[in-house]
């Protein structure tokens, strides 16, 4: 089984001097198996070559996929190349408007995401996991945080 945790949005609270994102969305894709992992490469691959950067001159190349900022027909056609079924999708929004003020700190913001990421993989049946569970999350944390968030899911 493949994991992949992705993030969406930001987690600053700073309204009046800054512009943050109204939500914050935690996403899994879990893939069962190899097969899954591959077809969703392929399809990602092939999406980005064809419909993102199809004869793109003197434009920046895009190396993946930003569903916020595609459009509808790209979409499509993304999934239209995902030849597995062996995945799923989890995903979790927060209004950050209705979060509690002690947890817009800093250290309160690494246990929300922590607390946010740990629910979804609640939610996921790892009795099919044979023989391990490889997770995959984005680049964001620095080496500190990711120590953090492995020991949180530990428990």
């Amino acid at each position: 089984m493949f994991i992949y945790l992705d993030e969406s949005g930001d987690l600053g609270f700073d309204y009046g001097d800054k512009r943050p994102s109204e939500k914050f969305v935690i996403t899994l894709l879990v893939c069962d198996n190899r097969a899954a992992v591959n077809s969703f490469k392929a399809a990602v691959r092939k999406t980005l070559r064809n419909k993102i950067n199809h004869k793109s001159k003197n434009k920046r190349v895009a190396e993946e996929l930003h569903a916020t900022h595609d459009a509808l027909t790209i979409k499509a056609y993304f999934y239209q190349k995902i030849r597995s079924q062996d995945w799923r999708i989890y995903a979790v929004a927060l209004n950050k408007r209705r979060v509690y003020d002690y947890l817009t700190s800093k250290s309160g913001r690494k246990k929300l995401y922590n607390f946010l990421a740990n629910f979804l993989l609640k939610q996921i049946d790892l009795s099919a996991a044979n023989p391990a569970v490889t997770m995959v999350v984005d680049k964001s944390k620095n080496k500190a945080e990711i120590e953090d968030f492995n020991q949180y899911l530990a428990y």
